[in-house]
């Protein structure tokens, strides 16, 4: 029996299989490995929040919703701001630039 985190770290490592950032390697009795599919440095965080995440749709642009559906639609234009967040605060770093120890604060690298 799988509890919860165990559960979602699998069916996120499938989803990053499944969209081609990790490889898995090896099935059968044992539970496979995963490699990444790409050299890190071509692999961006934003990429992976992005597959993760999945891709939202955008609320509609009409402004104009039944009292039911407005709850909803404000919560899905926070949501859609916030994936946007992520992406944005990601940027084009890469899991090669985590790897190599620099942190990035504000844009700027911190050694």
């Amino acid at each position: 029996e799988l509890d919860g985190p165990v559960r979602a770290l699998r069916e996120s490592l499938d989803e990053l299989a499944a969209m081609g950032i990790v490889i898995a390697t090896g099935r059968g009795e044992r539970e496979p490995g995963y490699l990444p599919a790409h050299p890190l440095a071509d692999t961006s965080v934003a990429d992976v929040i992005l597959a993760i995440r999945g891709e939202r749709k955008s609320p509609p642009a009409s402004g104009v919703a039944q009292d039911a559906d407005t709850g909803e639609a404000a919560l899905d234009h926070i949501f859609l701001e916030l994936d946007r967040a992520l992406v944005q605060v990601a940027g084009d770093r890469t899991f090669a630039d985590l790897a190599d120890g620099g942190r990035v604060v504000s844009g700027a690298r911190v050694d």
